[in-house]
């Protein structure tokens, strides 16, 4: 399980201070849990229940309402009004950072069914944020999915997930795996399982014979394809061509634009 410190303006815009404690992989969803209004975050119970969740996939934050524990403002002058306004505070800060709460599966027992509302990003958007557990991890999102991304330890991360050029080679092997399988079913080949294995590595400019630039160093990727069954000569060839105009393998080859800017906070 992983914990992060989370400070966050209340209903009355003092900080209030929580805990998101997180699984070790892509949470499947994200939770608020509420004590009674005059405990802290942090007493054994809520702890419990916080472990026991992020063993099930699900982050959990929890904090201490206005004038409790570590939060600013004094108590006595909160009543149950303020202590709802600081939940919707808390569930705002969250959703502002991709996190919104989301009820469990298990509540559909008991509450009517309502249409989903589908937050999530246009088709083709992926959004990359730091978790601030360790250094260097990242969380991935593309739609409903979810992943991790991290350095290995001697690049000063945790290890925790592949690393940014891991998640390259994985878009080029897929990509070929996708495409080479495509083909083999419009023309009915019997090919099993495709399995791709690529490595990446810089080299001088001058070790490369058929390359333009000259001086300095390059990227090299190498990709060795695997294709299982009773394929001829020809299919195998045919095939081998193929994975040349996957389109990831395209894009590598062609001029990238990369537009940069920075947007609001």
């Amino acid at each position: 399980m992983q914990t992060e410190r989370v400070v966050f303006p209340g209903a009355e815009g003092r900080s209030l201070a929580g805990r998101l404690d997180a699984p070790d992989t892509p949470p499947l969803a994200y939770a608020l849990f509420a004590r009674c209004f005059t405990c802290g975050k942090d007493i054994l119970a809520a702890s419990r229940i916080a472990a026991g969740l992020a063993l099930r996939g699900i982050a959990t934050m929890r904090f201490d309402f206005t004038g409790l524990g570590s939060s600013d403002g004094d108590f006595s002058n909160t009543d149950f009004s303020s202590n709802l306004a600081d939940l919707l505070a808390a569930v705002a800060h969250l959703r502002s950072r991709g996190r919104a709460p989301a009820l469990l599966t298990w509540v559909g027992r008991i509450l009517p069914a309502t249409p989903a509302v589908d937050a999530a990003e246009p088709p083709g958007t992926v959004v990359v944020e730091e978790t601030r557990h360790g250094r260097l991890q990242e969380s991935v999102r593309s739609g409903k999915h979810r992943l991790l991304a991290d350095e290995p330890v001697e690049g000063g991360g945790n290890d925790t997930g592949p690393g940014p050029y891991d998640l390259l080679l994985a878009a080029l092997g897929t990509c070929t795996a996708m495409t080479s399988r495509l083909h083999a079913e419009r023309k009915d080949w019997p090919m099993g399982p495709v399995r791709v294995t690529l490595r990446h590595r810089k080299i001088h400019a001058e070790d490369c014979a058929e390359c333009e630039t000259r001086q300095g160093l390059l990227d090299e990727i190498t990709r060795e394809i695997a294709l299982p069954g009773p394929l001829d000569a020809g299919q195998r060839a045919k095939l081998m061509e193929i994975a040349d105009k996957c389109p990831v393998h395209r894009t590598l080859h062609s001029q990238i634009v990369i537009r940069t800017c920075e947007v609001g906070r």
